[in-house]
């Protein structure tokens, strides 16, 4: 059985991978690409549910939270008044997306040399999608 350290290590390698071959192939495959992100940000939050739970009182995912409890109380309260106008579903990704690089700002762990390198990742996907 693996100890919690090392699964740490695993998962937060494995969102690293996941968050670098987003930057490779988002102009190779955009729609592969979208899956990788997703799953970058799902193994994200994962870990800081499971390792980094003071990140949970921050003011960044306070603020998170807030955005999501607002567009489905928004969507719920338009639903009860003006049913014939609402959407079918909530759009949380309207106030959400502005908070989406919180798991990879986890992941990255502040390290500038992996930003960096992040950076350097999307550039060589930026110069290679001539050839592919």
């Amino acid at each position: 059985m693996l100890k919690s350290s090392q699964f740490e290590q695993g998962l937060m390698a494995l969102g690293l991978a996941l968050l670098f071959l987003y930057a490779l192939a988002k102009t190779w495959w955009p729609e592969e690409s979208d899956k990788l992100v997703a799953g970058a940000a799902l193994v994200g939050w994962c870990s800081i549910f499971l390792y980094r739970r003071d990140l949970l009182r921050s003011w960044v995912v306070i603020l998170f939270a807030a955005a999501l409890i607002i567009q489905l109380l928004s969507w719920w309260l338009s639903h009860q008044s003006i049913p014939e106008y609402a959407e079918r579903s909530p759009k949380l990704h309207r106030m959400a997306v502005w908070f989406y690089l919180i798991p990879f700002a986890c992941l990255l762990q502040g390290r500038s040399n992996w930003v960096l390198a992040l950076f350097a990742a999307v550039a060589v996907g930026i110069l290679t999608s001539v050839w592919i």
